[in-house]
């Protein structure tokens, strides 16, 4: 096999094969999507799949946690994929001090958000996860990362676009509220880990950031995603109407009275965003500039606006 930098390792591969009887038949083919992982497509003598790499802040215990979130939700919502078991049944190992796993393969794309029916078909996949979540009995704390995981910037040096006591102060009166629905979540639903192939969803992947939480935040921040301007630095007010009118449709853990709630989540998270792209600057990390810049915008065109 080839030792170019983008391939697979030997040793990883020889590793695959002891672990999950797979060996591979065709070089692996490095895949775009992959924040903070490394991911290969890999085909091997039994299928084709997915080597997902995590960094090495990732722990096993919380990576064990995720998995076991992702497979009680595969087994009733066909849509999500889970890790593959290896012939001992643990879903993730180290290799070279990080953790890796192994995934099927799904030929889709992310989804298009100017598709009406698939913001729609989005939104009501939202609400049948977090019914599901919500049952699932391991619903306890996420273990948490190694110590050198990604910090945000701190809070006392935010430039003055992103100072607001008005959305300190409604931060505060929301999390001391006990009302909001806590449960599981999937961390990360938007459009690139929601992919669709023929007009239709066929994979939710990378649950990597999912954590017990307000389910609210998860709604507030999706809604952000798939209603979003294609700048990146408005939201798109009808078609976020639309995705949380869909998503209650279909049972989500959404009331009338969670609505106002709804554009401060947006500039709550759109701050941490740029909090933690700040931080990444400050260590000399690899950031995007331009799309923070548009996160600052979006801080700022939804001051004062609701849904």
């Amino acid at each position: 096999m080839s030792t170019e930098p983008n391939q697979l390792p030997p040793s990883l591969l020889r590793a695959i094969a002891r672990r999950y009887d797979r060996r591979a038949i065709a070089l692996s083919v490095p895949l775009d999507g992959g924040d903070e992982c490394r991911v290969w497509r890999l085909a091997t003598e039994r299928d084709v799949v997915v080597v997902r790499m995590s960094p090495a802040w990732r722990t096993l215990a919380e990576l064990h946690w995720v998995h076991e979130l992702t497979r009680f939700c595969a087994a009733a919502v066909p849509e999500v994929i889970a890790p593959i078991p290896d012939t001992s049944g643990a879903t993730v190992f180290l290799h070279g001090g990080r953790p890796v796993s192994l995934f099927p393969f799904i030929a889709g794309q992310p989804l298009d958000r100017e598709s009406r029916a698939l913001r729609q078909a989005a939104a009501h996949l939202l609400a049948r996860l977090h019914g599901v979540m919500r049952a699932w009995p391991g619903c306890a704390a996420r273990p948490g990362p190694g110590p050198h995981a990604p910090q945000p910037c701190a809070r006392d040096y935010d430039p003055p676009e992103l100072v607001d006591p008005a959305l300190d102060a409604w931060h505060a009166q929301f999390s001391a509220t006990k009302a909001h629905a806590v449960g599981p979540i999937h961390g990360d639903y938007y459009r690139r880990n929601v992919l669709c192939h023929g007009g239709s969803i066929c994979g939710v992947i990378d649950w990597d950031e999912s954590s017990v939480a307000t389910i609210l935040i998860e709604v507030a921040w999706a809604t952000w995603e798939f209603a979003k301007v294609a700048t990146d630095d408005d939201l798109h007010e009808s078609r976020a109407r639309a995705f949380l009118q869909a998503y209650r449709d279909a049972g989500g853990r959404c009331a009338e009275g969670d609505l106002p709630h709804i554009m401060p989540l947006i500039r709550w998270r759109l701050r941490e965003e740029v909090r933690r792209s700040l931080g990444a600057n400050e260590r000399g990390e690899a950031w995007d500039r331009l799309y923070t810049e548009r996160e600052m915008r979006a801080f700022a065109r939804l001051r004062d606006r609701g849904v």
